[in-house]
């Protein structure tokens, strides 16, 4: 196995296979020789190799792509949180109700538009845990328009600081 690590350019699946049981998977797969794709991530959610530390390794460094075209056979050992900050958004929005997505960690990432385009599509409420995060985040106009649809933080939307709340 150090042979292996020592002498290749490249670490594929198919030359990990052999070593898989004493692989050092964490840092693995933090190598910049790795390649990244679909025979990997078969590789990597046998039951001997998966782990929710393995996986949260791979949802952050595996790219993008290999990840969306992966999403669903691997929906179980994703790193939700880990995907909600770094997947595109339009994605994300694509499919909101089709994934655990972690909806605080999006918003931390998103402006106000988005916010409420999520909202706008998200079947259950109960997904967003942090409603003074967004509460904050949407606009008045969507706030008032939306008073009773969504569980506001009336906190935030009653204190005389936010511009436009004497009007309620």
């Amino acid at each position: 196995y150090q042979y292996y690590l020592e002498s290749s350019k490249e670490l594929s699946s198919e030359g990990l296979t052999e070593f898989s049981s004493v692989v050092d998977w964490q840092k693995l797969l933090d190598d910049r020789r790795l390649i990244w794709n679909n025979k990997l991530l078969e590789l990597l959610s046998d039951e001997e190799i998966a782990s929710s530390q393995i996986w949260t390794i791979v949802s952050e460094n595996a790219p993008s792509e290999l990840i969306i075209s992966n999403i669903f056979d691997h929906r179980n050992l994703w790193n939700w949180f880990r995907l909600s900050e770094r997947l595109p958004f339009s994605f994300i929005l694509e499919h909101a109700n089709d994934y655990d997505w972690d909806f605080d960690a999006l918003a931390s990432r998103i402006g106000s538009h988005d916010i409420q385009c999520i909202l706008e599509v998200l079947d259950d409420n109960n997904r967003i845990s942090d409603w003074s995060q967004v509460t904050e985040m949407v606009t008045f106009k969507f706030l008032k328009e939306n008073l009773r649809k969504y569980p506001w933080d009336f906190h935030l939307v009653t204190n005389e600081s936010i511009s436009g709340t004497a009007q309620l």
